[in-house]
């Protein structure tokens, strides 16, 4: 099976292009075979353009928090949300945003997902403002490790070297 990682940026560039593992999953085994560089979002789009099956994994989720969704009156589920979004401008999206983080009380400005890794207040700060995303890298860590914790053999599959050192992640087979 074809399986594509994608390190997505809203504002795609030569500095900063949207960045694609392109890799065959077969028979337990995951085979990097390319590593591509979109510029621009036409490239991009005609990356997603390919024919499948494939499956991706992004850096960001689809959707918007449920919470987001009641309160704007906009639909809840996800084909009627994007069609709804679709149709509005970046321009009239970022307004209705903006407005919303604006009529919520501080400390709660931006609504969560259920799934949300929630920290305190001065944690989350300096996370999102770690340019080089060393303080998110160590908290997806911690979140694997937790995953792993709770695993038999720590979520490693069977026959593994365990001198080797192994990256373990929700959704490997147990």
């Amino acid at each position: 099976m074809k399986i594509f990682g994608v390190d997505f940026t809203s504002a795609p560039c030569r500095r900063k292009p949207i960045t694609v593992a392109s890799a065959v999953f077969m028979k337990d085994l995951l085979r990097v075979e390319a590593i591509e560089r979109h510029e621009t979002f036409a490239d991009f789009e005609q990356f997603l353009a390919r024919p499948g099956p494939w499956i991706g994994g992004f850096d960001f989720p689809f959707g918007l928090p449920a919470e987001l969704c009641r309160d704007l009156g906009w639909p809840l589920e996800w084909k009627a949300l994007v069609s709804h979004c679709s149709g509005l401008t970046r321009q009239q999206l970022r307004c209705a945003l903006d407005a919303y983080r604006n009529s919520r009380p501080a400390g709660s400005k931006y609504a969560h997902r259920a799934t949300d890794l929630r920290l305190r207040d001065d944690l989350e700060r300096a996370v999102v403002g770690d340019g080089a995303a060393d303080l998110l890298d160590a908290v997806i860590c911690a979140t694997q490790a937790a995953w792993a914790a709770l695993r038999p053999r720590y979520g490693l599959p069977a026959g593994a070297f365990g001198a080797e050192g192994w990256i373990v992640s929700a959704g490997t087979s147990s």
